[in-house]
């Protein structure tokens, strides 16, 4: 009997305002289709990998300068330099329409699928500007995860070895661009499951790749999900 549950999630593929909040974002088109806005490619990385799988997809298509579903209601970044003056209550409504549907629809599920003993891969999709600030990112794919957590350090090893099988000329690292371990989807989870119960890992993809149809070619998405389906083939809890 398959124990493991597999799952996807895409928090910044979108850059959708909804149009009550139109006039806040009037002159701002341009930011929304940068990365700043959404990370290109991402729905087309995220629905590649569960179509490849046939597993849940879950995804937003808000942007993050709304609100973003990507960060614990602590954080600064939660909303944007375009959202934050808004008062309290103008606030709580975006979170209330936009932000717990998508985590709680999430949570539901892997509440669900634990308690009828399953254990859970939650795999959440990004995608990363190939300069930020002046500065070059040298790496093609990151996976990011928290190391002290050995089923997802385990995991991500090898998912680094068969995507060098597959994919030999791209350059991955771990916690690149980004450290897994701090705020985010996968972090808020961690503090409910144990580690033998939950994985999560992020995949962040360059930005270099995506086509004029905003999306990722299937060269470079072919040899991510095949380079899973090796990983889960052999992978063990432990």
């Amino acid at each position: 009997m398959r124990t493991t549950t597999l799952l996807f999630t895409s928090e910044h593929g979108g850059y959708k305002i909804p149009s009550e909040y139109k006039n806040l974002f009037l002159g701002h088109d341009q930011l929304l289709a940068t990365h700043r806005g959404h990370d290109l490619g991402a729905w087309s990385l995220a629905e590649s990998l569960a179509q490849g799988f046939g597993a849940q997809l879950f995804k937003t298509d808000v942007s993050r300068l709304l609100v973003d579903v990507n960060r614990s209601l602590w954080r600064r970044t939660l909303f944007s330099e375009i959202t934050k003056p808004l008062p309290k209550n103008q606030k709580k409504i975006i979170l209330e329409k936009f932000y717990y549907p998508h985590r709680e629809r999430i949570a539901a599920y892997i509440d669900d699928h634990i308690s009828n003993g399953q254990k859970i891969l939650h795999i959440a999709t990004h995608s990363f500007t190939p300069v930020l600030k002046g500065h070059e990112r040298t790496t093609d794919i990151g996976l990011l995860y928290n190391p002290e957590r050995l089923n997802e350090k385990q995991i991500s090893k090898e998912w680094k070895l068969n995507l060098k099988k597959d994919a030999s000329d791209l350059r991955i690292r771990f916690n690149y661009p980004y450290r897994g371990k701090p705020d985010g989807l996968t972090a808020h989870f961690r503090k409910s499951y144990p580690d033998e119960k939950y994985l999560g890992v992020e995949l962040e993809l360059n930005q270099k790749f995506v086509l004029k149809d905003r999306k990722f070619p299937k060269e470079i998405l072919g040899p991510i999900v095949s380079s899973l389906k090796k990983t889960l083939d052999h992978f063990s809890w432990l």
